[in-house]
């Protein structure tokens, strides 16, 4: 994966929009920041990543604001080009990353 060979940057994997919902509710649970990117597919089995991205926000939004976590990004990860994707910050992402596209990527880890 390239954050973690490329960029030394820690990170966790989900298989599934249900899963990625788990993993942050864990960290909720835990009292744990909320990760600070979320690079979201938007094709994957069970919920797509907007729906995904959608459930993760009810989850995590009011958490970081009671944190006052300063990072909490989910970027919309598609092999689709943006002007096909349509708005991503009305679809809930905060950026939109086209697949193989790694020089954007590393503007979102700065």
């Amino acid at each position: 994966m390239f954050l973690k060979a490329v960029c030394k940057i820690e990170v966790d994997v989900a298989v599934s929009g249900q899963d990625a919902i788990i993993m942050c509710q864990q960290r909720k649970t835990a009292g744990i920041d909320c990760y600070r990117l979320i690079v979201m597919d938007i094709n994957m089995p069970g919920l797509d990543g907007v729906e995904t991205t959608a459930e993760i926000r009810k989850i995590m939004d009011n958490y970081v604001k009671e944190r006052q976590q300063k990072h909490y990004k989910i970027v919309a990860h598609t092999a689709l080009p943006e002007d096909q994707f349509g708005n991503y910050k009305k679809k809930g992402f905060d950026g939109f990353l086209q697949k193989n596209d790694n020089d954007n990527l590393k503007k979102f880890i700065e």
